[in-house]
């Protein structure tokens, strides 16, 4: 009977539209297990502030910002393009035998950029925090890069095939789930003790996402060579690691001319911001293989209709959580110490940075899944330089205020500029709600 009164609201919602529908039920799936994974991840950060103070926390946010990094390097752009491999292919065995190729190029990666980590351990740890203690953490980044990736990988495999969970549970929740049990349990004082834990989740949960993988599929041999699958991911991986170098480098100069304790207010702000985009991602989840299949058709009616859909359900989520933020944001500051209450106006320009960016957000994944993938990589990495000449003209100058107005620049200018360009070569109007 509820499962009745479920469906009929569904087509009540949907106007009958078969595609809306799996839209609204898969991203609704999905948002929950984010909601999970977000609220997790949040007490998760508080536990963390709590336990190293902080100051301390300031290098756990380094590690955690250096390791993003290496991940958009190791994992060669190979992840959406991986979605859109497996949402055109229809064969089942075919679908796992191209994960288990692509999985194997991205474990040799990022294998060899530890191998390279830990080769120049003193260069690439000097003059973190002007005294290089972030190196002593080198070596953990080598061995956890490998396991992260192939994490994330395993996120994109079961986010092509729809199966929510394994998604959700490969791409932060298993892991999260499992180190706030290890740090409620046994309680670590040291940034190195958080970090070991850290590393022992992501192998934990990686084996256990393997041996899923393994029950579940029957490998067959395809042709999908490594020189054809780099050509198609290569403008991505451009576009992610200046991305992700822009986004690293705003909090690395913010802990070289600031301190470790500004970068604490900074990470965490983020994170708190970052709940605007749980429904984004959660969207962007179900929607990145419809777009796929949708742009294989050519049909510009059902993308146009696709995107209206999503734009609605992203406005509706959206301004209520942005509202709810900003009413109570010095109240959930307080929840990570009292002194992170001095971060409220950092917020609320991060804040306002996500929420925009959380609207129009689909349009990125949009370009990447209708084969626009050097013009999404060339907005990257022009909004990207221009994020990174603001930080160093505003960070060394404003500190804290420097970071988040570069932030707000380097959130909403892919997004615009994606836009733009979505109305311009697919003629579909990306900001339209009806």
């Amino acid at each position: 009977m509820k499962l009745s009164l479920v469906s009929n609201l569904i087509k009540k919602v949907t106007n009958g539209n078969k595609m809306h529908a799996v839209l609204l039920s898969n991203s609704a799936i999905t948002f929950f297990f984010k909601l999970v994974s977000s609220v997790i991840s949040f007490f998760l950060l508080a536990l963390i502030t709590k336990s190293l103070g902080a100051e301390l926390s300031g290098y756990y946010f380094l590690f955690i910002a250096t390791l993003l990094f290496l991940n958009s390097i190791s994992s060669l752009g190979m992840n959406n393009i991986l979605v859109k491999l497996i949402a055109v292919n229809l064969d089942y065995s075919k679908q796992s035998s191209i994960f288990f190729v692509l999985l194997k190029y991205i474990l040799i990666s990022s294998f060899l950029v530890s191998v390279v980590l830990i080769l120049y351990k003193l260069i690439l740890g000097f003059s973190f925090f002007s005294g290089g203690r972030i190196s002593e953490y080198l070596v953990l980044l080598a061995i956890v890069l490998p396991a992260y990736s192939l994490k994330l990988l395993f996120s994109s495999y079961y986010q092509a095939k729809n199966r929510v969970f394994l998604s959700m549970f490969s791409f932060g929740l298993g892991y999260q789930c499992l180190l706030f049990l290890l740090l409620v349990v046994l309680e670590p004082t040291s940034v190195r003790d958080v970090l070991l834990l850290f590393v022992l989740s992501v192998y934990i949960i990686l084996i256990f996402i393997f041996f899923i993988f393994l029950r579940d599929s029957h490998l067959v041999k395809v042709n999908q060579g490594f020189r054809e699958t780099f050509t198609m991911s290569f403008p991505l991986l451009v576009s992610q690691v200046v991305s992700q170098m822009s986004i690293f480098v705003v909090q690395f100069i913010l802990a070289e001319y600031s301190s470790p304790t500004d970068l604490s207010y900074f990470s965490v702000c983020q994170r708190i911001s970052i709940l605007l985009s749980f429904l984004v991602i959660a969207i962007n989840r179900v929607i990145s293989p419809m777009f796929a299949k949708v742009c294989d058709k050519k049909s510009t009616e059902e993308l146009q209709s696709l995107i209206i859909f999503s734009n609605r359900l992203l406005f509706m989520f959206s301004f209520p959580l942005f509202t709810l933020i900003i009413v109570f944001g010095e109240n959930i500051l307080e929840l990570f110490g009292p002194q992170f209450i001095d971060a409220y106006p950092t917020l609320l320009v991060i804040l306002s940075a996500q929420f925009l960016a959380s609207l129009i957000g689909t349009m990125n994944f949009l370009l990447q899944m209708s084969g626009h993938q050097k013009q999404f990589s060339l907005s990257v990495i022009y909004c990207s330089l221009f994020s990174f000449l603001l930080a160093i003209i505003l960070i060394p100058n404003f500190g804290l205020s420097g970071a988040a107005l570069t932030t707000f620049v380097s959130l909403t200018s892919v997004s615009l500029v994606s836009c733009f360009v979505v109305l311009r070569k697919l003629k579909v109007n990306p900001f339209k709600i009806y």
